[in-house]
């Protein structure tokens, strides 16, 4: 992970999480998070990571500050008796936004660690919540596997630009595939995917933007978790902040272990009478969306924004009912 000091903000809209047992006297569970309001006793904020407007926020706008988000129970990941591994897949999106032409911040990474795990000491900026300076680099002295989406990169340890890396036990990645962020686009979403398959114990992550000309980044690594994970551990995303003034979003995530994804839901929303339903295809999972008017218009609004006093919000445009908006202060993203 990159040293870039930097900032990134990191919002949780919406989580679902449903994992089959491990042996048949274990039935399958799953739980889900329309919002972040009520439901927040079922999510573990470390850090300075916080609710805001109905979403989960990683680290305020301010330097060097780091946070955690994660489910608040242990999540079984292999059976000690049998030594069976589950298979988990996660999905999320997000927006990286940059401090100019180029000037991305460090990233996110997605973790898993022991359920006793706490966000360490000093772990602000390219440590990103995971790891402290002093052992970083000790496979020894850590325990987590983690996957980073590093907009930065250049360290002694780290591919000289933007890349995605698998971690095991340390800040320099296992393995590394490229990452084009830059070329996709100002606060363009990225859509990406965390696949562990138990038979062959590969490690699979995808990254993509739909409807650009950016690459595919792939990127594998066979590893038994058995050998670095205990059986229950903890499941969450980590973000972290420097000293630049980058911001990073979360649009939506989806995490299952065992079983299959769910299927695509039918969004049905009112504002102001008005009705309208859209199949929302691209994360395949329920959003909690709330309606304001824009311009006297009805636009659909996820609640995305930063906590200061020029906030960027993120709103969704229901096509067929006017022309997408245009505001250089706010980002429109069109579910057509």
């Amino acid at each position: 992970m990159a040293m870039n000091n930097s900032k990134n903000l990191l919002s949780l809209l919406t989580i679902i999480v449903s994992f089959l047992g491990l042996t048949q006297k274990v039935k399958s569970a799953s739980f889900s998070f329309p919002s972040f309001g009520s439901y927040t006793n079922a999510i573990t904020l470390q850090g300075d990571a916080y609710v805001s407007e109905g979403a989960i926020n990683l680290t305020p706008v301010a330097p060097n500050n780091a946070g955690r988000a994660s489910y608040a129970a242990p999540v079984h990941l292999w059976d000690a008796k049998t030594g069976k591994l589950a298979a988990f897949n996660t999905t999320f999106s997000f927006v990286v936004a940059p401090n100019g032409p180029g000037l991305f911040g460090d990233g996110i990474a997605f973790f898993l660690a022991p359920f006793n795990s706490n966000i360490p000491n000093n772990s602000y900026g390219g440590f990103l919540g995971l790891f402290t300076p002093d052992s970083a680099l000790n496979v020894y002295q850590n325990q987590i596997v983690a996957v980073e989406f590093d907009s930065f990169g250049g360290n002694p340890w780290d591919p000289p630009s933007a890349h995605i890396g698998i971690d095991v036990n340390s800040i320099a990645s296992a393995t590394t595939e490229n990452w084009e962020p830059n070329n996709a686009g100002n606060e363009v979403v990225a859509y990406a995917s965390v696949m562990y398959e138990p038979v062959g114990k590969t490690l699979e992550v995808d990254l993509k933007y739909p409807g650009t000309n950016v690459t595919v980044s792939r990127l594998s690594f066979v590893i038994d978790l058995r050998t670095v994970l205990p059986e229950w551990i903890r499941v969450g995303f980590s973000g972290a902040t420097g000293q630049l003034l980058s911001w990073l979003e979360r649009v939506a995530v989806n995490h299952k272990v065992g079983g299959s994804s769910p299927p695509s839901s039918v969004l049905s929303f009112e504002c102001s009478g008005g009705k309208w339903q859209h199949l929302f295809q691209a994360f395949e999972l329920p959003y909690h969306l709330s309606c304001q008017f824009v311009a006297k218009k009805p636009q659909l609004w996820i609640g995305l924004s930063r906590p200061t006093e020029r906030s960027k919000r993120i709103y969704l445009w229901v096509p067929g009912h006017g022309a997408m908006p245009k505001n250089e202060r706010e980002q429109w993203v069109g579910l057509g």
